[in-house]
């Protein structure tokens, strides 16, 4: 079976109108869960392109959620003598 990726822009994440109470409420869940041993996160694995410099890939898996889900994040001090910011992240 393939499946397409879904890519939603902020203004679609913004158009679901989750309060920030509901978002509390999924995060305290997914941490107590996690507490329990019950939630697949996988030591970030990585590159280092400079010293210091780096690429993550953080994935996780929460079963009760059926959700699974990948954080990519980089983190580039010399950007910030360019006007640039020195973290971009994807989720």
């Amino acid at each position: 079976m393939t499946r397409k990726l879904l890519y939603l822009s902020r203004q679609d994440v913004e158009a679901v109108k989750i309060s920030m109470w509901e978002i509390i409420a999924a995060l305290d869940q997914m941490f107590r869960e996690k507490g329990q041993g019950k939630v697949e996160m996988p030591p970030k694995p990585g590159i280092h392109t400079r010293p210091d410099a780096f690429i993550h890939a953080m994935p996780a898996y929460i079963p009760s959620a059926a959700a699974a889900g990948m954080k990519w994040v980089s983190g580039y001090p010399e950007n910030l003598r360019k006007g640039l910011p020195d973290r971009v992240c994807r989720v």
